[in-house]
């Protein structure tokens, strides 16, 4: 199965639906460290596309922003148009 998907688009893909979840939970639905979440959750609160919205014993719990969200959709536009020219250039597609 390809996974060229980063880490940052898995975790915002899981984010996606609208809903706060926990490090420990977006760790589990991604199957990505849950040390390597907590590292990439901080880089994407720094750049504004997820906040921390609650905690609850002793657990933060993040969401994606409107900024996340448009960065996403450029993100998999952005990917989407690479694989296009790829299956193009395979023959795949005309």
């Amino acid at each position: 199965m390809l996974d060229s998907l980063s880490n940052e688009v898995k975790i915002l893909l899981t984010l996606i639906d609208g809903k706060s979840k926990s490090r420990r939970q977006i760790s589990k639905e991604t199957n990505i460290p849950y040390q390597t979440v907590a590292n990439v959750i901080a880089r994407l609160v720094e750049y504004g596309f997820v906040e921390l919205e609650k905690i609850e014993d002793n657990e933060k719990f993040y969401k994606i922003t409107e900024k996340g969200l448009k960065e996403l959709s450029e993100s998999v536009s952005k990917e989407r148009e690479e694989l296009e020219k790829l299956l193009k250039i395979a023959g795949v597609v005309q």
